[in-house]
């Protein structure tokens, strides 16, 4: 099956109502704006909303504001120390669960229809299953001591085989190490403190 090039005059405006499919590639050396203001230029940088500073060039994307999925509450990690253990049914409450929309065809026939899949948060249970012993700064230490890498990061290995991970992902593990790190400091401050009182006495 041969292939064929259609071309458009600069300035003309395209178009489109309701679901289309395009199963080949649109090139375009000029820039594509959506109605909502996202722009992808002709050069390769691609701009959403009104940030500052516009377009950055080539392989960039500039963003009024930037959400990922994979950013979930951690103050389960304070959880922990606090009250010795997570609640993973308050906290899979925070998070959202999947909304997938029905597909619907140009004749109004419903091809796949909208379904809601339920979601757990995931950090929040590996970290009751695994790893609530790391508030323990002792116990946190010999385990990055004997592996090389923070409890919670990714190891060489994971990273290669995942080639990279999300930064949704990544901000998620440095909340949580942000948290560890913070009860880790409190209790060595408590440690301290009952030192210097038995100093004192």
């Amino acid at each position: 099956m041969g292939t064929s090039t259609t071309t458009i005059a600069n300035g003309t405006n395209l178009a489109f109502a309701g679901s289309n499919t395009i199963t080949g590639a649109i090139v375009c050396t000029g820039n594509i704006t959506q109605g909502s203001g996202n722009t992808t230029f002709g050069g390769g940088g691609v701009v959403c909303g009104s940030p500052t500073g516009g377009n950055k060039g080539n392989g960039t994307l500039n963003a009024s504001n930037v959400y990922d999925d994979n950013v979930l509450l951690t103050c389960y990690v304070l959880e922990v120390d606090i009250q010795g253990d997570v609640d993973t049914a308050k906290w899979d409450g925070y998070v959202a669960n999947y909304d997938t929309p029905a597909v619907i065809n140009e004749k109004g026939i419903v091809i796949t229809p909208a379904k809601i899949a339920d979601r757990n948060h995931d950090p929040a249970r590996a970290f009751q299953a695994s790893r609530m012993d790391e508030v323990d700064v002792d116990v946190y230490v010999g385990k990055w001591k004997a592996s090389g890498v923070l409890p919670g990061m990714p190891t060489p290995e994971e990273w290669t085989a995942a080639q990279g991970f999300s930064t949704g992902n990544i901000i998620q593990r440095l909340w949580e190490t942000a948290e560890l790190h913070a009860v880790h400091v409190a209790n060595l401050n408590d440690r301290l403190t009952a030192v210097e009182r038995k100093l004192a006495a």
